[in-house]
């Protein structure tokens, strides 16, 4: 398992904030990429807000 930066809200209306996530290990079919810029995309807003009674917040454990 390797650590990765990530950017994820704890509860229902919380401030997107950075966190550390664990990814997996490669597998050999796998293909790695290199991630320069990134966005939050207006859905993922509505995803913290609960706009869509669908949230499912991350595992306390990534925090």
């Amino acid at each position: 398992m390797s650590k990765i930066k990530a950017y994820g809200a704890q509860d229902s209306g919380a401030d997107l904030k950075e966190m550390q996530i664990e990814r997996r290990e490669l597998k050999p079919d796998d293909i790695q990429i290199k991630i320069t810029y990134c966005g939050v995309c207006h859905s993922d807003i509505h995803q913290v807000e609960n706009d869509w009674k669908k949230l499912k917040i991350p595992s306390r454990s990534w925090a």
